[in-house]
């Protein structure tokens, strides 16, 4: 019998009178998942329930179809499902309990996926989602979030695992039976085939289309199509060109092999993606080998495949507003006032184009309050293009970011970043002066290799930089920022400035000692600096006394145990101060001082369990990350366990990675 305080079940509750309920896992649309035990086995199971909402005999049914869905897989990729009951009227769904986060969790922390790691994950989801199709099952909700990464090999490895087939199909029996009819739209919009996106049958294939999707996203950073509203992305999946992973990507270098691979998955005509997942993966093995695959087929002429004879009156209404939505953008951008008068054809060189940038329209219109509107020129010759520039902001339901091109609008209330090109910033930088006060909350320049650029070009641009007094957030990464720039930028004058990230520049800790900026700073960089001991000589004295815990990250930065007794001066939450290979046992213990101090990251640094464990039980240590010297290879499972066991009230993140590189920002 299920026991429970109300539709939803609390910690102890009794399911079936053999799973009792440890804690609430996640809650969706149509139920709940719990994590529980089997009270005689002893042994750790999810479990999935039907939301009261959702029970109705309809839903009921899908459900039951939903679990032998499920009990027909035995992947080692698939969650399997072990059992299934109904108790008190209420339907519940038991499934093998995996230890691990989401991809969707993985990618917020990484932001996008080397090339490498990506396939390791989609060559066995794809022969997951290969082998469902063999057994007739359809996903119909691929995404990132219902792909689990089971931690393995004492959490030094992982093995991806597809989830949820909440909204999957017995590809025959389902239609047969009416619990899915056409016109009905199941997925979720980021992740929707342009078939699902228009209400008609679905097969196979559309998984194909959302799980490259999804790939898209672990190698970008972003989906394929992200606009403001649900009905516009879904527009966008039908009609919108997909954009190459190196423009997505800012620049990033793909294979080409990988690119025909992703753009052949996203063809929107089914026939032209892949027949199978099983020649996807074909192909993905073909790709991490190094090999050439078989290019994508041209798109076809029309945008869907189905003539308009087969697509019956009752489900226009799937339509319309779409059509509705394309022609009143349409008319709006024909009636537009033409506010700058655009240069001729062929004035590509720069001197044409500074003579009208700084002094036309605005890159924005609207305000932060009740929503903007960028408008960046396409083509070359547009007073408003920005050179392969990108532009993103982070809202409700998830983040967007794209090329700046085109019209771009930003919901209200939502911080917007700006990330110029070199070309912008150094080959055009009066377009800076198209930006007004606010319209802009956070830029981040990251040239990644900067030899070619020249540090003079650079440096005067920031006078340019310096004018956008709203700033929040300022990144510089890769970029010759040095003592002119710095000065250029008068960051004094930024008052609302509280993130400045320091990394790879020319800039010296006595160039910051001066700027009276820092003791208003939340968080601030500076890796890969010089003299960052001149920086924290100033540092302590403002941030001795906070009224809250600051963030410090001094990476590569050869600090000494000197260095340590002036950081344990200042008021921290957290500090990052990986790869100081110098620091020893004595100058860590200074950090006792510390007494807000939550997360320490010691990556790359070989320090005594003795010292670590009284760190941890003398301040309010909650997260420790370290991983060994390079040359000292990998912490062994015994070593880890010792370190776990002695720190029982604190979080111990092993990385065990090659540190020699900035492979992470900070966040």
């Amino acid at each position: 019998m299920i026991q429970s305080s109300g539709t939803e079940f609390e910690p102890g509750d009794m399911i079936a009178g053999r799973y009792k309920v440890l804690s609430l896992i996640g809650r969706g649309a149509t139920g709940s998942v719990y994590a529980v035990e089997q009270v005689l086995m002893k042994k750790r199971f999810a479990v999935k329930t039907l939301s009261a909402s959702m029970e109705s005999t309809v839903w009921q049914r899908r459900f039951q179809k939903e679990s032998q869905a499920a009990s027909k897989l035995d992947h080692a990729n698939i969650v399997r499902a072990v059992d299934f009951g109904v108790d008190d009227g209420r339907l519940f769904l038991v499934m093998e309990f995996v230890d691990g986060q989401t991809l969707s969790q993985h990618l917020k922390e990484l932001g996008r996926l080397p090339v490498e790691e990506a396939l390791k994950i989609f060559i066995p989801v794809s022969f997951a989602v290969g082998y469902a199709h063999q057994q007739g099952v359809i996903h119909r909700d691929i995404k990132p979030s219902n792909i689990i990464l089971e931690k393995c090999d004492g959490g030094t490895a992982f093995v991806p695992k597809i989830v949820d087939f909440g909204i999957a199909k017995l590809a025959e029996e389902a239609e047969a039976e009416g619990l899915t009819k056409t016109g009905e739209v199941f997925g979720t919009p980021l992740y929707m085939s342009p078939e699902q996106c228009s209400g008609i049958k679905v097969d196979h294939r559309s998984d194909i289309y959302s799980l490259g999707c999804v790939l898209y996203e672990s190698l970008t950073g972003a989906p394929p199509f992200c606009a403001q509203t649900a009905l516009e992305t879904m527009m966008q999946h039908r009609t919108g060109p997909v954009p190459p992973l190196a423009e997505a990507s800012l620049g990033l270098n793909f294979p080409p092999a990988l690119e025909s691979i992703v753009q052949k998955m996203l063809a929107k005509e089914p026939d032209n993606r892949y027949a199978s997942c099983l020649r996807l993966a074909d192909d993905l093995i073909l790709a991490q080998r190094g090999e050439a695959v078989a290019a994508p087929s041209p798109p076809a002429s029309s945008t869907s495949k189905v003539p308009p004879h087969r697509l019956p009156f009752s489900r226009l209404y799937l339509l319309l507003p779409i059509f509705v939505i394309a022609s009143v953008a349409l008319l709006t951008y024909i009636l537009r006032p033409q506010q700058v008068s655009r240069p001729n054809d062929n004035a590509t060189s720069e001197p044409a184009l500074l003579s009208t940038a700084g002094r036309g329209v605005s890159f924005c219109e609207g305000d932060v309050q009740h929503g903007r509107t960028f408008h960046f020129g396409i083509q070359r010759n547009d007073p408003t293009y920005t050179w392969n520039s990108a532009i993103g902001y982070v809202y409700p339901k998830g983040e967007f970011k794209k090329n700046a091109a085109g019209n771009i609008p930003v919901p209200p209330g939502c911080d917007v970043e700006f990330r110029p090109s070199q070309w912008f910033t150094v080959d055009h930088p009066t377009l800076f002066s198209r930006f007004r006060r606010g319209d802009i909350q956070m830029l981040t320049c990251d040239f990644g290799e900067y030899q070619d650029v020249e540090p003079g070009p650079f440096n005067t641009a920031m006078a340019y930089v310096g004018d956008l007094k709203d700033l929040k957030e300022l990144r510089f990464k890769n970029v010759p920022l040095n003592a002119d720039g710095l000065a250029n930028l008068k960051l004094n004058s930024m008052q609302s400035l509280t993130f400045l990230y320091l990394i790879r520049t020319q800039v010296d800790g006595n160039d910051l000692s001066h700027l009276q900026i820092l003791g208003k700073l939340k968080l601030l960089e500076f890796s890969f600096g010089k003299n960052a001991s001149a920086l924290l000589k100033t540092l302590k004295v403002p941030w001795h006394t906070s009224d809250r815990g600051r963030s410090l990250f001094l990476r590569y930065d050869r600090l000494s145990d000197a260095d340590l007794s002036m950081i344990a001066e200042c008021d921290l939450a957290n500090l990052d101060i990986r790869n100081n290979p110098h620091l020893t046992d004595d100058g860590l213990r200074q950090l006792l001082k510390q007494k807000r101090l939550e997360a320490l990251v010691l990556d790359g640094q070989q320090f005594d369990r003795a010292i670590l464990q009284l760190l941890a039980s003398k301040t309010r240590l909650a997260i420790l990350q370290v991983a060994l010297p390079k040359e000292k290879g990998s912490w062994t499972k015994e070593e880890k366990e010792h370190l776990v066991r002695s720190l029982p009230h604190c979080n111990v993140v092993f990385t065990d990675v090659d540190n020699s590189t900035d492979g992470m920002d900070a966040k």
